[in-house]
């Protein structure tokens, strides 16, 4: 059973590239300025932003 397919926002879309995109600098900025902590949070935001937009993209195509 395939999941039901919805309309691509394209702005939401771009959002949530741009914010995976930012979280993932973020993290390499923090992880070359050593601050352990603060990175590991960083990376859970990208991971998580990456994976609802994978989400997002993979339920668009239906």
């Amino acid at each position: 059973m395939s999941p039901p397919r919805i309309e691509l926002d394209p702005f939401l879309l771009t959002l949530q590239v741009t914010s995976t995109v930012l979280a993932a600098a973020l993290c390499l900025w923090l992880l070359l300025s050593d601050d352990g902590i603060l990175a590991t949070l960083a990376l859970m935001c990208a991971t998580l932003a990456g994976l609802s937009t994978w989400r997002h993209l993979r339920l668009g195509r239906g």
